[in-house]
């Protein structure tokens, strides 16, 4: 029995600096911009320290999305197709 869990990963594609934003955005199903936005807001009102140490710690503590595997040869949808 496999279960689905839905992690949380630093995306590769969409990062614009180490891909924190667009990670948590992925995985809450929001668009990064809106939470680079907020995250550079709370960033600017706290005095700088709350955005920077926070996004620090969040590019060390969540891991960075693994690479898709490479198939070769026909997929299992294509094999499907007929």
């Amino acid at each position: 029995m496999e279960q689905n869990v839905k992690r949380i990963y630093r995306e590769r594609d969409e990062a614009k600096l180490g891909g924190v934003c667009a990670g948590l955005g992925s995985y809450l199903g929001v668009d990064p911009v809106i939470l680079r936005v907020v995250w550079l807001l709370a960033t600017v009102f706290t005095g700088f320290v709350f955005g920077i140490v926070g996004y620090a710690l969040a590019w060390l503590i969540i891991p960075q999305e693994p690479v898709a595997r490479v198939t070769v040869g026909p997929t299992a949808e294509a094999r499907n197709d007929g």
